[in-house]
């Protein structure tokens, strides 16, 4: 789903193993500092799924995952946030109040058995042995409006989510106050607007359900599309890209769940009028009922036209639930995760060397890299956030988003026209922003710009595409 290197091979991780190396070998309280420093980095990717009660959270959370893991059925809504992440054997522990940690039933967690923990807990963590969550460590949380079981639930909630470096936040129809409300909450409680997720996406749920249905003349898919760019046209603050997602039918086919027997009925059911089709004339009512719940009416009603196989059903299932896109949003979320992990990263460095002033050296190579093209995102990431904050509808806002997108200086290369040469084209680019940060409105505005035109500038001598 993302790419492992994109988070392992930052390149300050390269600078904490130089600083190590240059550490004198009794100095060694500073050396595991600086390590656990960059053990940091090598964490999987936090995503955080929130929105309101039924917005379909934990079916996403089983698409992404490709196993039915988490309860979705109405009466077994998430209760408690639960934390999933790879490991073996496969296991449950509840996180009380004050902080022990008790043996959970992984069956009864995951709704497949009752539930009732022996004393009140704030939240679960539970270990799968399941190859996306090597990479990712996902969390479902309790509905929005949940009567949570005490109010460290609702903590707990909040402050997992603000801990979370990719938040996907589900809702339907349109987002609503306290929707933005809650994004604002995680934003504050991960310690303001240049702080929390590197990544917001918003979710509109249920697609396949909207206008007039699944079965409705309009294609349900197609509105979600354009109401989901409405809603990040008028919220660029809030979310960074807003997609159309069926849960169900993703999860359908992530699961595995469509079989030759199902796809064979659809072609049955190809030639027919929409209203029979509906109405499963000369099919089973059993099995169209069934289909229906597995596929959505939606699926059923479009799905029939793409069912030469289970295979091609499974195919057109991920494109049209919206999952494969999410996914192609999460891969660019890593990049941006890995850019503010290294801007949190050098942050902790500089602390460091200020506190050891008796090692010069170890401030000349944080400083170095601090000026390098690969430190100078982390001006460009606080850049982003506090105008994204500030003034979300600023140009400027999609052009440091752009280059935040490139892991790697060299790949950014492909900002510049084709034909165009690179040193000449970075160098009018720099005067330009330059010129704009002179007439920008506002703080965050001008330094926005001052940072592009740096950015310009590193660009500008980092070579010839080849």
């Amino acid at each position: 789903m993302i790419d492992p290197a994109v988070l392992a091979d930052n390149p300050a991780g390269r600078l904490c193993d130089q600083l190590v190396g240059a550490i004198p070998p009794e100095a060694r309280d500073l050396r595991e500092r600086i390590s656990a420093v960059k053990a940091t980095l090598d964490q999987p990717l936090r995503v955080a799924l929130t929105g309101r009660v039924s917005a379909g959270k934990s079916t996403l959370l089983n698409a992404l995952v490709g196993r039915r893991i988490a309860a979705t059925a109405a009466e077994e809504c998430t209760r408690y946030p639960m934390v999933f992440r790879y490991g073996a054997p496969e296991a449950a522990v509840g996180i009380t109040r004050d902080g022990r940690r008790l043996p959970l039933s992984i069956a009864a967690l995951l709704g497949q058995a009752p539930f009732t923990p022996g004393e009140p807990i704030v939240f679960a963590e539970v270990t799968l042995q399941s190859d996306v969550l090597e990479h990712l460590t996902l969390i479902d949380t309790p509905g929005l409006a949940a009567t949570a079981p005490h109010r460290q639930v609702a903590d707990a909630t909040i402050d997992l989510a603000a801990g979370a470096e990719v938040v996907l936040h589900l809702f339907r129809g349109a987002a609503r106050s306290d929707d933005t409300a809650v994004l604002d909450e995680m934003r504050q409680s991960s310690g303001g607007p240049d702080r929390g997720a590197a990544t917001t996406i918003g979710l509109l749920s249920h697609a396949d359900n909207l206008g007039s249905g699944g079965w409705g003349e309009d294609d349900a898919i197609g509105l979600a599309r354009e109401s989901a760019r409405r809603v990040a046209a008028s919220l660029p603050n809030h979310f960074t890209t807003v997609l159309p997602v069926s849960g169900l039918m993703a999860e359908t086919a992530r699961t595995g769940r469509v079989t030759e027997s199902d796809a064979r009925t659809l072609r049955a059911l190809a030639g027919l009028p929409r209203e029979a089709a509906q109405f499963a004339h000369g099919v089973d009512a059993d099995v169209h009922q069934r289909l229906s719940a597995l596929l959505t009416p939606y699926g059923l009603n479009h799905g029939r036209q793409h069912a030469s196989t289970s295979s091609a059903l499974g195919e057109w299932l991920l494109d049209a639930s919206g999952v494969r896109s999410l996914e192609d949003a999460l891969r660019g979320a890593a990049v941006r995760a890995r850019h503010v992990r290294t801007a949190r990263v050098l942050d902790d460095l500089v602390h460091v060397a200020r506190q050891e002033p008796h090692l010069p050296d170890l401030g000349r190579c944080v400083e170095a890299f601090a000026h390098s093209p690969w430190g100078h995102v982390t001006k460009e990431v606080r850049a982003e956030r506090v105008l994204s904050h500030e003034r979300p509808h600023s140009p400027w806002v999609k052009d440091l988003r752009n280059l935040l997108s490139y892991p790697t200086p060299e790949q950014r290369l492909g900002v510049v026209p084709p034909g165009a040469d690179v040193r000449q084209w970075a160098t009018d680019q720099a005067g330009h922003y330059q010129a704009e940060s002179g007439v920008a409105r506002g703080g965050a505005e001008r330094e926005a710009a001052r940072t592009l035109a740096q950015s310009m500038l590193h660009l500008s001598r980092t070579g010839t595409p080849s």
